[in-house]
């Protein structure tokens, strides 16, 4: 819609290590990300990827530059603010899946609202839901271990969007996988796209880049939009 506020604006945003020779992991850089956009972010192993992604989920702060989410200005904002605009806002997939390997699938789901101090009512019943957005309700009772790599997943994006959050964060989201299960994921990534979710997603595969809709580099902390 004309007008409306990018749910994600970097303006000028560094993010430098050290004071006496600063090295730069984040130079300059400018994005917009409107609500409903799937942008593939590509860079090497060192390039800045993971930098970027903590500053997108609020893990880490700007040196220099301004961040936005949903039209909020993130500098300012405490720790504790911060914290409170993450667990609305955004939700994370990573390569590896993080799940307890000693709670069952609906427990690993649940727990993301326990960190966040969510509301207790109908966790269970809304795990449930995310299982079943995922297709994997049918192993909610079943723990981790039992699971393949790709359910292993599913019940990772299932937690993920547990508090139906704007913004999905996904860094190296097939990365573990082989082509045939990550192709199956990236199909769910584009249903979730299409019902909405706006969807960041860090990889170093050019293949799977091209399954989003808007690509970005970045190399050496430098960030460009690909035409």
């Amino acid at each position: 819609m004309s007008g409306e506020v990018p749910l994600v604006q970097l303006d000028h945003v560094e993010r430098t290590f050290g004071d006496v020779a600063p090295v730069y992991a984040l130079r300059g850089a400018s994005l917009d990300i409107g609500v409903g956009d799937w942008i593939a972010i590509v860079g090497p192993s060192g390039s800045g990827k993971s930098t970027l992604l903590n500053i997108l989920g609020l893990l880490d702060r700007p040196t220099f530059g301004c961040y936005r989410l949903a039209g909020t200005d993130t500098g300012p904002l405490t720790d504790q603010q911060r914290a409170g605009l993450r667990s609305r806002k955004v939700g994370f997939v990573f390569q590896s899946f993080h799940l307890m390997a000693h709670r069952s699938v609906a427990e690993n789901v649940m727990l993301a609202d326990v960190y966040r101090r969510g509301s207790r009512v109908d966790r269970h019943e809304r795990a449930i839901e995310a299982l079943e957005r995922v297709r994997l309700d049918h192993r909610a009772g079943y723990l981790p271990p039992r699971l393949s790599g790709g359910e292993r997943q599913r019940a990772a994006i299932a937690r993920a969007i547990l508090s139906r959050p704007q913004l999905l964060l996904c860094d190296e989201p097939t990365g573990n996988l082989d082509s045939t299960t990550g192709a199956a994921i990236l199909d769910l990534f584009g249903e979730m796209h299409r019902d909405g979710l706006t969807i960041v997603m860090i990889t170093h595969d050019p293949d799977v880049a091209e399954r989003a809709h808007r690509q970005a580099t970045i190399i050496d902390g430098t960030l460009a939009e690909v035409s």
